[in-house]
């Protein structure tokens, strides 16, 4: 028997860190006037078209920021924008395939047509990955005379993993530039915290951490060895967002999903951490949302047997959560276990404790 904590980002926000998506856009704002001008003008405003060329001429815009300025309804508002749902929302709408649609239409016949918002996407890759440089000599001349160059699927997707990469790559120096600035007291919180929900949970030897942040964590206890995975990775290597492969429809676009690039970015599958078939599990700041269902699944299908099952939740700026956290775990548990959330939590399986 052992102890697997799974984590999320409310782990480290009760810590001290500043890490939601809201806190790194914002951050974005003030650190790129560029980023700052593209998400404060409105769509319809005339300098909207040259503050987005113009960030598309710096080479830390992705074409991911650009995505989720347009296309996140409250981005402009709040700064509010769900990576990972906007993510998807992308690939299963055949959004970046229609994009490709019009990278190829401008090839073959060298003129946009009548260019809507998403232009500015094909515009952008166009000019970053699949301008041959051939466009200003063929002007004027039949296009019987040359041969059209065609974009593959698989030439795209390449690109925009490329992009996302360098996303990651800007949200990881943000969660080190916030973990320099309190490192002192974020370590110190993660071990009162994590002592916390011992104290309210269980402790049973192994113990175990499987941890959604990026964020490195505390790997003894009290004398006790924990075992830690960054299941996306961490600062220390590399970040990764993604999409969930359980929900994701488009075969091709699977190299995006969470469990493919943890294959490719060699993070070792979670039955190598763990020893025990029957584990108390205890959950704690995670969202518990579709996108990650994957994870919940395996580890309560294949590492929870007559163990008992903790979700743990924190009041915030005053606010009873209990209502809230409840009707999260509801949804989670009766996805992974059809209606059968209140006969386990009548069975003492499930327990909702407040830390």
């Amino acid at each position: 028997m052992g102890t697997i904590f799974v984590l999320g980002n409310g782990f480290d926000l009760q810590c001290g860190l500043k890490t939601k998506y809201s806190h790194f856009f914002s951050w974005c704002r003030k650190t790129y006037p560029w980023y700052k001008n593209v998400t404060s003008s409105h769509q319809q405003d005339f300098s909207f078209d040259s503050n987005v060329r113009n960030a598309i001429d710096q080479p830390e815009f992705t074409v991911w920021d650009l995505y989720f300025i347009i296309h996140s309804p409250k981005m402009n508002h709040d700064l509010w924008c769900d990576i990972e749902a906007e993510m998807n929302q992308s690939i299963q709408t055949g959004f970046w395939e229609a994009i490709l649609d019009t990278i190829n239409d401008f090839l073959d016949c060298g003129t946009w047509g009548t260019p809507d918002i998403n232009w500015y996407f094909s515009y952008m890759l166009y000019k970053r990955y699949f301008d041959d440089g051939t466009y200003l000599s063929r002007l004027g001349f039949p296009r019987e005379y040359f041969k059209s160059k065609i974009v593959s699927k698989s030439e795209l997707i390449e690109q925009l993993l490329k992009e996302l990469y360098h996303f990651e790559e800007r949200f990881s120096q943000y969660v080190i530039k916030e973990i320099d600035e309190i490192k002192d007291s974020y370590f110190k919180n993660q071990e009162l915290l994590f002592e916390k929900l011992i104290n309210n949970t269980i402790r049973e030897k192994p113990m175990y951490v499987f941890t959604f942040n990026y964020t490195p964590l505390i790997d003894e206890y009290k004398g006790d060895v924990v075992k830690v995975q960054n299941l996306h990775g961490s600062v220390l290597n590399h970040p990764i967002f993604g999409i969930s492969a359980d929900s994701n429809t488009k075969s091709s676009f699977e190299r995006f999903t969470k469990a493919n690039r943890r294959i490719q970015n060699d993070i070792p599958p979670i039955s190598e951490l763990i020893e025990e078939e029957d584990n108390s599990v205890v959950f704690y700041g995670t969202s518990l949302n579709s996108f990650d269902i994957d994870y919940y699944s395996n580890v309560l299908n294949f590492f929870n047997k007559k163990k008992n099952v903790f979700f743990c939740y924190s009041d915030f700026d005053g606010i009873n959560n209990k209502a809230g956290a409840t009707s999260s775990v509801q949804k989670m548990i009766n996805s992974v276990f059809p209606n059968s959330f209140y006969k386990l939590f009548e069975q003492g399986k499930i327990k909702i404790v407040k830390i």
